[in-house]
């Protein structure tokens, strides 16, 4: 708000094992949501990606057309509208993703056919989160960090959700954890904060040994679990595990 070149709007993916939604926001006070619905696949970024929403705020056809940013005719396109192309000016190439959001697009259109030996699942997940070239996992000025991956379980599975709880996907582990029956005091914070410092503190070369082995213990991991949850004392035991890992690539 108070530079008024720099403009930040926001994107949201709420999901269980039922259903996902993807809300996006403008201005103050303008949102919409759509609903992804079975069948379907959906990534975001920082942008607008949302054209026909199926939930908005209350006010925002009205304000929109007494605004000028839509002239009522037709149906509503969310994007179009927010990136000006309602008074004109926009080709069809303007609407479609790019950056981060097309590269993401891709990635799950490889893995949903299961080309180049990808899938849906943990491992070929996190190659994409890790994926330095097309901007998914930033790098420089912009940092990509506590990254996520959420396995969600219909029929009362336990759902596990990965964690780095670091910087930098492509240097840290994934970690499992589950949510289910935690208790605040079961979660070492502190664990948590000497890892992100001893990353922070790792050379370019250490860097890349850390990586290796990580990606190692990362892979023993995912096999043994199967199709089992996690409980706080895995995820802690692999966070003190990491801790211990990267303590020997900094001195």
């Amino acid at each position: 708000e108070e530079d008024g070149d720099w403009c930040y709007e926001n994107s949201f993916l709420f999901a269980d094992a039922e259903e996902a939604w993807v809300m996006e926001t403008g201005g103050r006070s303008w949102w919409v949501a759509e609903r992804v619905s079975k069948g379907r696949r959906r990534n975001i970024s920082n942008g607008i990606s949302i054209h026909r929403p199926d939930l908005l705020h209350s006010k925002l056809l009205e304000t929109a057309k007494a605004e000028g940013w839509w002239d009522g005719a037709g149906d509503f396109d969310w994007k179009l509208v927010m990136l000006g192309g309602g008074r004109g000016g926009l080709v069809a190439d303007d609407l479609e993703p790019d950056g981060r959001e097309a590269a993401g697009k891709a990635w799950l259109e490889k893995m949903c056919k299961e080309e180049e030996g990808l899938r849906v699942d943990v491992p070929s997940t996190a190659k994409m989160l890790r994926d330095v070239k097309s901007g998914i996992c930033m790098q420089g000025g912009f940092e990509s960090v506590g990254s996520q991956i959420s396995v969600l379980r219909a029929g009362g599975g336990r759902d596990v959700h990965w964690f780095t709880a670091s910087p930098d996907p492509t240097t840290s582990g994934y970690k499992p954890f589950s949510f289910k029956g935690v208790r605040e005091e079961e979660v070492d914070n502190d664990a948590a904060r000497r890892l992100w410092l001893l990353h922070k503190e790792l050379t370019s070369s250490g860097k890349k040994k850390v990586a290796k082995v990580l990606r190692e213990k990362e892979e023993t991991l995912l096999l043994s679990m199967g199709e089992g949850g996690a409980s706080p004392e895995l995820f802690d035991r692999c966070m003190q595990e990491e801790v211990e890992i990267v303590k020997e690539f900094t001195r």
